[in-house]
């Protein structure tokens, strides 16, 4: 099995190379495919490369960075059986790592990394859900993807200088605690339909849409305190319909999965969805600001079931 590390040298503001440095140290073997980058559109250059150079032989992509680098990573994988992708968080939220069970410790990350290189950790096939958004941009998510509130503070905090600074003093997460209260008092909730494995509904004043597929989102959230990523199905969660101040008590209620107690809160279990809204809202996948869904367009969402693998740790 060849192995090869992909070091996302920006995440959470070059700390990911401390970490990777650290990291490097508990392999305790040499190291030597290791690439340094800082976009999506080079990790997409390095995993075709290496499949390419051997595409019989097996291989483990292992990320070093936060939950876009290995969404990244993941994109780019799909399809190839000989892959298979490992993780080392070194971002703010690493909801990956937490809705995936990959250790945050060094040391026993590397552990798990040594147990996948020499045969001794089963590996295990996850879903993804593919989207299509205004009919042109096209990818795939592991974690989660939201139009509105949610996706409005993740540019922001994409964004913000403050967050630069809160990552330094390892409290990125703040950043998302203060945007909430400041957006939950400017953000204008929209109508939005959705047709819902072929059935058409109407969500009045919506603050935001949330297709899953593991449970975590926003820095340990438990946005689908049910998802499972390998059942088949993605995890639809609307809230709509709450005052400003309600909004802020659903949100609190997200770290402890209690939100779905709420009856502005709705959720389904989904193979695809269709979303439209009477006006622009913002769109995020795995964290990351993707753009908006324009007026008049639509966000496909459709679930791809197997299509990656990873390490069981379950």
């Amino acid at each position: 099995m060849r192995t090869i590390y992909i070091v996302n040298i920006n995440a959470r503001n070059s700390y990911s190379i401390k970490v990777w440095k650290k990291l490097q140290k508990q392999l305790k073997s040499q190291v030597n495919d290791v690439y340094f980058t800082s976009s999506a559109e080079k990790v997409k250059g390095i995993v075709d490369s290496a499949v390419n150079q051997s595409p019989e032989q097996k291989l483990f992509v292992v990320g070093v960075g936060g939950d876009g680098t290995i969404s990244g990573i993941i994109n780019q994988c799909i399809g190839y059986e000989n892959v298979t992708v490992g993780c080392f968080p070194a971002g703010s939220g690493n909801d990956f790592a937490k809705g995936y069970l990959w250790p945050v410790k060094v040391e026993q990350g590397a552990g798990v990394i040594r147990s996948v290189q020499q045969g001794q950790l089963k590996e295990k096939h996850h879903d993804t859900g593919c989207f299509v958004l205004n009919g042109l941009f096209r990818g795939h998510f592991v974690n989660s993807m939201g139009a509105g509130f949610d996706a409005k503070i993740t540019d922001r905090a994409g964004r913000s200088s403050i967050k630069k600074w809160l990552n330094k003093l390892s409290l990125g997460k703040l950043i998302y605690a203060v945007l909430v209260l400041s957006e939950a008092f400017t953000y204008k909730p929209s109508v939005i339909e959705a047709v819902i494995d072929g059935e058409k509904k109407c969500f009045p004043r919506t603050w935001f849409m949330t297709v899953s597929n593991q449970q975590y989102y926003g820095g340990g959230m438990r946005i689908s305190p049910s998802a499972d990523s390998s059942d088949g199905v993605l995890d639809l969660t609307i809230v709509h319909g709450l005052s400003r101040f309600k909004l802020l008590v659903v949100f609190l209620s997200v770290f402890s999965g209690r939100h779905t107690l709420f009856k502005e809160v709705e959720t389904y279990r989904v193979k695809d969805v269709v979303i439209t809204s009477e006006m622009p809202v913002p769109v995020q996948a795995d964290g990351d600001y993707i753009g908006v869904l324009e007026y008049g367009k639509v966000l496909n969402i459709e679930v791809q079931h197997h299509n990656w693998k990873t390490a069981d740790l379950s």
